[in-house]
């Protein structure tokens, strides 16, 4: 019973946990984003790659804006 309670308490539903993704996405992304130009030196390359996979997942390409504006936000910092 116990943990029947704590199940339905810390699962959520089905569609709680795509918002929350969503909302670490930035943060995330930000960091990814200075490690990849440490690493690989490939810009703005872990942005494109967030971006195509979020486009390609959601049925609502708004779900994908944080990652669309990293994108942008990365092109506009590194000149392209």
């Amino acid at each position: 019973m116990g943990a029947a309670l704590t199940g339905a308490l810390g699962g959520g539903g089905g569609n709680s946990e795509p918002a929350g993704q969503q909302v670490a996405a930035p943060a995330d992304l930000q960091q990814q984003q200075q490690q990849n130009r440490l690493d690989s030196g490939a810009v703005c390359q872990f942005e494109l790659k967030q971006f195509m996979e979020c486009s390609q997942t959601q049925h609502d390409l708004s779900l994908c804006q944080a990652f669309s504006e990293a994108l942008k936000d990365c092109r506009r910092a590194n000149g392209e």
